[in-house]
């Protein structure tokens, strides 16, 4: 029997939460009118204690946001998404329908539908000189295509692709593209899933597209 659904936000929690300022203390409302939108819950929602979501952001039907996440303004969670162990998404990154973050999805990250990540979508920071977070061109960001692992503690760095159907191990570094139904481990370490040797060869994620 499917149990009912309905919207709870704790009253711990906060909605609407505004951007910092940025370095040098100018507010984002100069660069980003869309901040002024509040965010968007459905119908059927989880909020739990002490999540924080920030204005203009977008929650499809049946999310979960637990307890110390953290969404960021103008974020976007697909439909059935969960987001736990104090995950966190940045600003405008988008996470498609039914995927699960348990780590860090850096600013203007995309993440399709049916993908789970425990791991950290970063970017390069190649000139470590810029200022942090008012860059004249932002930094490229990871694209995580549909039906994709990303293990616990993996960096995926830099405005590369990861899939569809790619599994990156737990505790890898990723700083190139990783082909459709291929692993990734150790440092830039790639294989095809056929070639691997243990039972991660028998994943699903390989062995279907739908």
């Amino acid at each position: 029997m499917t149990p009912a659904r309905a919207k709870y936000v704790d009253s711990t929690a906060i909605l609407d939460c505004s951007p910092r300022f940025l370095q040098g203390a100018r507010p984002w409302c100069e660069t980003e009118a869309e901040f002024n939108r509040p965010v968007a819950l459905p119908e059927f929602v989880y909020v739990g204690p002490f999540a924080v979501i920030g204005c203009g952001a977008l929650l499809g039907s049946g999310c979960v946001v637990d307890a110390y996440c953290r969404i960021e303004p103008l974020a976007q969670l697909g439909e059935d998404s969960l987001v736990l162990y104090r995950g966190t998404i940045g600003m405008q990154a988008v996470v498609g329908k039914r995927c699960v973050i348990g780590g860090s999805v850096s600013e203007r990250t995309v993440v399709e539908d049916d993908c789970t990540s425990f791991g950290k979508l970063i970017h390069t920071h190649w000139d470590s000189r810029s200022p942090w977070d008012d860059r004249e061109e932002p930094e490229p960001s990871p694209v995580i295509r549909r039906r994709s692992f990303i293990g616990h503690d993996a960096l995926v760095i830099g405005g590369i692709e990861v899939g569809p159907h790619a599994y990156v191990c737990a505790g890898a570094t990723l700083t190139c593209t990783l082909l459709p139904y291929h692993i990734a481990y150790g440092v830039n370490k790639i294989v095809h899933y056929s070639q691997w040797r243990g039972k991660l060869a028998q994943n699903p994620l390989f062995l279907t597209d739908q």
